[in-house]
């Protein structure tokens, strides 16, 4: 059977969330990138990155299945396991050893990582492998699509309401969020609290609906024809741009803004960078056919895409190994120590992503 989980190929989308992932390792593991590692580092910019990907998620699940009246559960389920759980558990099996060798494995930790739980449990959100918190979270949205998919396509609401609601499922959770993460409840910005309501799986629920029903909109008829048409133009991919960096600078200096206007924002800020722009911005990039998309869609962007997930999910135990093995014995200057990572880690990546793509095809036949 032929893989039916990309959502437009060759997509401009793929750049973007190699982007994204490459952002998130320099928030972890850089620290001589000067100015840039400044900005990257903040908890708003770590934050705003992460309603991004889980929108995309949500989006690309239900174009990938749109064209079908119903949703057969078990090949379902089984290509999307094999889709995400495999380097999930590379790296948690590379975790499990490296936390042996250290004796620093907890059994309570594994297990609930095993089965992608850890994020319904305070305290153990970022245990074993830390990005797996979000992996675990996508895992528990798989299991609540079906429910969504049947609902659209029993009931077919109107779009507009549906994605109207859905950013009002949005904003409530963030007020929720807000109130809750007001630094006056807890100590500090990482305490266990903050933590594990920044990580709670109900916390993102609302941007990957959002994205279902942004999706559903693009595929309702007659608006596809209305987006595509008033998409073309390269301004008005270049006007979200700009907005969406507008956002982002705000979110950035929220501190200093909410000092200047003399008013209070909860820790967890960086949560408030506006979905519905992200989710303009991935339509936009969908539909659009403009010289600029044309570029984000070149072959080698794609390639950099389907990278992504590997270097997410398997950063914690692959660079532990290489500081381990080559920054230490070989006192790797430290400005071009993240480099080099960056470097031997894309080209794993690759390496790994090919025996998967090659795994997967052999698979699906079998499915």
């Amino acid at each position: 059977m032929k893989d039916s989980t990309a959502v437009i190929d060759p997509t401009p989308l793929s750049v973007f969330r190699f982007l994204g992932v490459l952002a998130v390792n320099l928030i972890h593991y850089s620290t001589n990138t000067g100015y840039f590692y400044s900005i990257l580092s903040s908890t708003a910019t770590g934050d705003s990155i992460i309603p991004f990907f889980y929108i995309l998620s949500g989006f690309g699940l239900f174009l990938t299945y749109h064209k079908q009246t119903t949703i057969n559960l078990r090949t379902y389920f089984i290509k999307r396991t094999l889709r995400i759980l495999p380097f999930y558990y590379v790296a948690l099996f590379m975790m499990t050893l490296i936390l042996l060798v250290s004796n620093r494995f907890s059994f309570t930790e594994f297990f609930l990582s095993f089965f992608c739980i850890q994020t319904w449990f305070p305290g153990f959100q970022h245990t074993m492998n830390s990005p797996g918190w979000f992996v675990a979270n996508l895992m528990f949205f798989y299991c609540i699509f079906p429910f969504i998919f049947f609902f659209i396509k029993n009931h077919a609401p109107d779009p507009g309401k549906l994605l109207f609601g859905s950013i009002l499922l949005w904003v409530f959770t963030l007020i929720v969020l807000h109130n809750l993460l007001n630094p006056e409840l807890f100590s500090g910005s990482h305490a266990p609290e903050i933590t594990y309501l920044e990580s709670f799986p109900l916390a993102h629920f609302s941007s990957f609906y959002m994205g279902i029903c942004g999706a559903y909109l693009l595929k309702a008829n007659g608006m596809r024809n209305h987006l595509v048409s008033n998409f073309q133009s390269i301004w008005h991919t270049l006007f979200l741009f700009v907005l969406f960096g507008l956002f982002t600078i705000v979110i950035y200096n929220q501190t200093e803004l909410a000092a200047y206007f003399k008013i209070k924002v909860p820790s967890g800020g960086g949560m408030i960078l506006p979905a519905p722009i992200l989710l303009l911005l991935i339509i936009n990039l969908s539909t659009a056919k403009n010289y600029l998309t044309k570029i984000f869609s070149l072959r080698f962007f794609c390639l950099l895409g389907t990278i992504s997930y590997p270097l997410y999910i398997l950063q914690k135990p692959i660079y532990g190994i290489y500081e381990y093995f080559l920054v230490k014995p070989l006192k790797i200057p430290p400005k071009i120590d993240f480099v080099l990572y960056l470097m031997l880690f894309i080209l794993l990546a690759s390496v790994l992503t090919i025996i998967e793509n090659i795994t997967l095809k052999r698979l699906y036949k079998k499915i």
